[in-house]
């Protein structure tokens, strides 16, 4: 929107910091800009999101764990 790129459909990765978790939600449809890669999600993608949010802030949630790793800055020399 800002870069002023082309958007074409595709799928994306939405990642998400909830409390000390990291949520991964994969192969969301998207509209994704071909010059910078920001990502756009219609109403209904948005809804299913705010869903995602509302089970896991209730507690609700459930899950399978993955490896991951998270990284500061300026922990990297």
């Amino acid at each position: 929107m800002y870069c002023k790129g082309k958007l074409q459909k595709g799928l994306h990765e939405f990642i998400a910091k909830v409390e000390d978790q990291i949520v991964v939600i994969k192969d969301l449809p998207a509209l994704i800009c071909t010059q910078c890669g920001e990502a756009y999600y219609d109403d209904e993608v948005m809804d299913k999101l705010d869903k995602v949010r509302e089970k896991i802030n209730s507690g609700n949630f459930i899950a399978h764990p993955m490896a991951a790793g998270e990284l500061k800055i300026s922990d990297i020399n």
